[in-house]
């Protein structure tokens, strides 16, 4: 794997074990935080939270452990600010989209395209980050994973109940019960793209989306 290089920013001359010395002459040890969590996402995305090693992290950034911990403190914490950067690089401006577009039946489409375009355009990462590591054994990080989940299952709900009220729509089955069919849709499109599937294939889960909430 290709380290990771300018986290550091050291003059040439200058050796990892001096760099991380808190007092050292000359220029003070800069560390770019954001680019370093926005680098390790692809690594916790291929491998999951627990096969991803402090080892794995350190290769790629090009730093020692004690300059981990010393940045990040655990290896926990490390991956929660990696899942929120995920969130906000990649599903943010999807969800944003889908909040706001008025009918309900195009939010959708559009909600269901979009996520099959984040999972299935890095071949070096497929899937979805979110609901890879929402089975986590450690139950702490399920939990980071799981609430986020969540939090989608509770805006599908809204924009459903939304369009109800509004006449849009009118649904066969309670609307819970079909935002967490819809959840589980996008469950097993992160599993179908962690498995190769190409993205018209995963794709063809936005149509059982939208037959869900057809009258």
């Amino acid at each position: 794997m290709q380290a990771l290089r300018n986290i550091w920013d050291l003059d040439v001359s200058t050796n990892l074990s001096k760099a991380i010395t808190p007092r050292q002459k000359g220029r003070p040890r800069t560390f770019d935080r954001n680019k370093a969590i926005e680098a390790c996402i692809s690594l916790f995305w291929k491998n999951g939270y627990e096969a991803t090693s402090i080892g794995m992290i350190c290769e790629l950034l090009n730093i020692g452990p004690a300059s981990f911990y010393a940045a990040f403190g655990t290896k926990r914490s490390f991956f929660e600010l990696v899942l929120e950067r995920y969130e906000a690089i990649y599903w943010k401006p999807l969800l944003e989209q889908f909040e706001s577009t008025p009918n309900i039946k195009e939010a959708l489409r559009d909600f269901f395209s979009g996520a099959a375009k984040i999972m299935t355009a890095n071949s070096d990462a497929l899937g979805c980050l979110i609901a890879i590591t929402a089975s986590e054994r450690d139950g702490s990080v399920s939990k980071m994973s799981q609430s986020k989940r969540i939090g989608l299952q509770t805006l599908f709900l809204k924009r459903l109940n939304e369009a109800q009220a509004s006449n849009q729509l009118k649904l066969t089955l309670p609307a819970d019960v079909v935002a967490q069919a819809l959840l589980a849709m996008i469950s097993g499109m992160s599993i179908n793209a962690k498995n190769g599937m190409q993205y018209q294939e995963v794709l063809k889960v936005a149509d059982a989306a939208l037959f869900l909430i057809s009258d």
